[in-house]
């Protein structure tokens, strides 16, 4: 009798210690993305106006839903706590929130017949409206080919280059168009 009383408390202590670690995992989880959802709402409202500006003064036929999946992706954290001119990438060839690179600079400047200058890149402002114009372009080659889905084609191109199909192989630009996608439906949902 008394073992099976013993066995029975440890059953219960399990019990209670097992949903207690899970309940504790998910109220890290919900703490982790409550201060994600808060992280985005700061990052739009402090380059809503950029966003706005690139949109409203070039027509861009992308949102801001799109510009912030990148935004995200490409420099998030560090969006939310440096200048735009602190952050670079790719040892230095992708610079500023949106991670433009001098050759996606030349294809916007030959695309849109603009004369933007990489010093440009570093200034907050226009490197977003760069990394939009860019996106942009991307985004309209996706319509054109008839993707299936533009815009996880978009974020491929954005990330891979200007050429990259549905059926190319990158396993990088692949991967980068997920979570760029995955980002951008989450955003939808916030904001």
């Amino acid at each position: 009798m008394k073992i099976e009383i013993i066995i029975f408390i440890i059953i219960i202590a399990f019990i209670i210690y097992y949903y207690g670690i899970k309940n504790t995992e998910k109220d890290k989880s919900n703490n982790s993305e409550s201060n994600n959802l808060s992280n985005d709402i700061k990052l739009y409202n402090r380059l809503r106006d950029y966003i706005n500006y690139a949109i409203n003064q070039y027509s861009l036929t992308i949102d801001k839903y799109m510009i912030l999946a990148v935004i995200k992706k490409e420099s998030y954290y560090d969006a939310l706590t440096k200048k735009n001119e602190n952050v670079t990438g790719d040892k230095g060839k992708s610079i500023g929130y949106m991670q433009v690179s001098s050759i996606a600079l030349k294809d916007v400047n030959n695309y849109y017949k603009t004369s933007f200058t990489d010093s440009l890149l570093y200034d907050e402002k226009f490197n977003i409206v760069i990394g939009c114009l860019y996106l942009n372009m991307c985004y309209l080659s996706a319509m054109r080919e008839k993707a299936k889905n533009p815009i996880k084609l978009a974020f491929k191109k954005y990330n891979g280059g200007i050429d990259e199909t549905e059926t190319s192989i990158n396993a990088i630009a692949d991967l980068y168009s997920e979570q760029a996608y995955k980002y951008y439906i989450d955003l939808k949902k916030v904001l």
